[in-house]
Protein backbone atom coordinates (compact mmCIF):
# COMPACT_ATOMS: atom_id res chain seq x y z
CA UNK A 1 0.00 0.00 0.00
CA UNK A 2 1.66 3.35 -0.78
CA UNK A 3 2.45 5.87 1.69
CA UNK A 4 -0.01 8.64 0.25
CA UNK A 5 -2.87 5.94 1.18
CA UNK A 6 -1.72 4.66 4.30
CA UNK A 7 -1.44 8.77 5.53
CA UNK A 8 -4.91 8.84 4.43
CA UNK A 9 -6.01 6.02 6.63
CA UNK A 10 -4.26 7.48 9.54
CA UNK A 11 -5.83 10.81 9.13
CA UNK A 12 -9.56 9.63 8.59
CA UNK A 13 -9.04 7.04 11.68
CA UNK A 14 -7.50 10.51 13.62
CA UNK A 15 -10.57 12.11 12.98
CA UNK A 16 -13.39 9.74 13.85
CA UNK A 17 -13.78 10.21 17.44
CA UNK A 18 -14.02 14.19 16.77
CA UNK A 19 -16.62 13.48 14.67
CA UNK A 20 -18.60 11.16 16.16
CA UNK A 21 -18.59 13.64 19.67
CA UNK A 22 -19.07 17.46 18.31
CA UNK A 23 -21.69 17.76 20.47
CA UNK A 24 -23.83 16.45 22.89
CA UNK A 25 -27.13 16.60 22.47
CA UNK A 26 -30.17 15.40 20.40
CA UNK A 27 -31.36 17.49 17.45
CA UNK A 28 -35.35 17.64 16.97
CA UNK A 29 -37.50 18.40 14.25
CA UNK A 30 -37.87 17.24 10.50
CA UNK A 31 -35.73 17.11 7.37
CA UNK A 32 -35.33 20.61 7.10
CA UNK A 33 -34.37 22.02 10.32
CA UNK A 34 -31.86 18.71 10.24
CA UNK A 35 -30.41 20.23 6.89
CA UNK A 36 -30.43 24.02 7.80
CA UNK A 37 -28.44 22.68 11.45
CA UNK A 38 -25.98 20.66 9.62
CA UNK A 39 -24.78 23.88 6.96
CA UNK A 40 -24.80 26.59 8.88
CA UNK A 41 -23.12 24.93 11.97
CA UNK A 42 -19.47 25.70 12.20
CA UNK A 43 -18.99 21.78 13.67
CA UNK A 44 -21.40 20.14 11.18
CA UNK A 45 -18.66 22.26 8.67
CA UNK A 46 -15.62 21.52 9.84
CA UNK A 47 -16.11 17.88 9.78
CA UNK A 48 -17.60 17.74 5.88
CA UNK A 49 -14.33 20.00 5.25
CA UNK A 50 -12.25 17.08 7.17
CA UNK A 51 -14.33 14.09 5.53
CA UNK A 52 -14.16 15.77 1.99
CA UNK A 53 -10.51 16.38 2.11
CA UNK A 54 -9.32 12.66 3.46
CA UNK A 55 -11.95 11.33 0.54
CA UNK A 56 -10.47 13.48 -1.79
CA UNK A 57 -7.04 12.53 -0.68
CA UNK A 58 -7.88 9.01 -0.77
CA UNK A 59 -9.21 8.86 -4.08
CA UNK A 60 -6.24 10.73 -5.29
CA UNK A 61 -3.47 8.15 -4.18
CA UNK A 62 -6.06 5.38 -5.31
CA UNK A 63 -6.21 6.99 -8.65
CA UNK A 64 -1.91 7.45 -9.02
CA UNK A 65 -1.62 3.83 -7.36
CA UNK A 66 -3.80 1.91 -9.52
CA UNK A 67 -2.12 4.36 -12.60
CA UNK A 68 1.29 3.30 -11.80
CA UNK A 69 0.71 -0.27 -11.61
CA UNK A 70 -0.88 0.09 -15.36
CA UNK A 71 2.03 1.80 -16.79
CA UNK A 72 0.27 5.03 -17.25
CA UNK A 73 1.60 7.83 -16.66
CA UNK A 74 -0.41 10.84 -14.73
CA UNK A 75 0.58 14.43 -14.64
Amino acid sequence: MSKIIQRAILTGSFFIPAAAQAHPGSHGGNLYWSLVHALTQPDHLLAMALVATWAGTFVYAAGRLLLSRSGSRMR
